[in-house]
């Protein structure tokens, strides 16, 4: 049927879109993913270096309480461990970030799809009525052709039964009245009776070409 040919071509078109769009979500999500696991990484090689930067810290203190180090080296040893646990601060709060991203996109996806289910549902219902809008008028349609064929089928009986009287004429002669069968061809005189079985409808042609004549039922 054209309407649900028309309604795959349709459905098809707004499937591929949406793979389309749901494609473009996935990449993005993977690159969140891959951010989070960069930074991660970034993460530990910053914590171990903050270890590192703590324990010659330490030393440094030592050494200083013994006068052997000076306080700047200790004040620069101090500013390295704030960086670093700055930038640890930074990429948690950039993880955290990626991974909200992570959830949004999760979510559009899920909301494209349940729009997309939801369109269908519309244009499955609006199919439906279409089919059975069509059904009412096939059924229509179907009901005038079987009176149509039912009236013809009734003409064409009754047209028989015309075709099937047999009129005869009774003629006046000098031998005595004579029964002549008669047709569409046959002639009517003044005097004539005409015998018609039942009904007088098969004698409309005669009606006007005879002068006088008698119409008889042939039951009479």
């Amino acid at each position: 049927m054209a309407i649900i040919r028309g309604e795959e071509r349709m459905f098809q078109v707004r499937q591929k879109g949406l793979a389309g769009e749901a494609a473009v979500i996935k990449r993005q999500m993977s690159k969140f993913r891959e951010e989070i696991v960069a930074l991660k990484a970034q993460m530990k090689a910053d914590a171990k270096q903050l270890q590192l930067v703590h324990v010659e810290i330490k030393d440094v203190r030592t050494l200083l309480k013994k006068g052997f180090a000076r306080k700047p080296k200790l004040t620069q040893l101090q500013r390295q461990a704030a960086k670093i646990e700055g930038d640890r601060a930074e990429n948690a709060a950039l993880i955290a970030r990626a991974r909200q991203n992570i959830g949004e996109a999760e979510l559009r996806v899920v909301n494209l799809h349940n729009a997309r289910l939801a369109e269908a549902a519309e244009d499955l219902q609006e199919v439906r009525n279409q089919i059975n809008d069509l059904e009412k008028r096939l059924q229509a349609a179907t009901d005038v052709l079987r009176q149509t064929e039912a009236k013809a089928s009734q003409a064409s009986v009754s047209l028989a039964a015309q075709k099937s009287v047999e009129i005869t004429i009774t003629r006046a002669t000098v031998g005595g009245p004579q029964s002549i069968e008669a047709s569409e061809a046959s002639t009517v005189f003044p005097g004539d009776i005409i015998r018609v079985p039942g009904s007088f409808e098969a004698l409309s042609r005669w009606s006007a070409d005879a002068a006088s004549f008698r119409i008889q039922r042939a039951s009479d």
